[in-house]
């Protein structure tokens, strides 16, 4: 009885997939997947690049305080 009343209700869900329709979602699908990856390449790139230019200017700050520290303390020893 309940599929009955499925089958007689809801028969416009039941649609044929024919070759051409098959290719056409499968194109679109590969191209929203190589779209949404070269989204997420680019985000993880911006990153990286961020990333890596904070720790250069981290790495040369502590060059700097450690010539300073070495500067202070000759000059103390002369």
């Amino acid at each position: 009885m309940f599929y009955d009343y499925i089958n007689r209700n809801f028969t416009y869900a039941t649609f044929s997939l024919d070759k051409s329709t098959a290719l056409n979602y499968l194109i679109i699908g590969t191209l929203i997947y190589y779209l949404v990856k070269g989204i997420l390449f680019l985000g993880w790139w911006q990153l990286l690049v961020n990333m890596e230019e904070k720790g250069k200017e981290r790495i040369a700050k502590q060059k700097e305080a450690i010539q300073k520290m070495r500067d202070t303390s000759s000059i103390s020893k002369a």
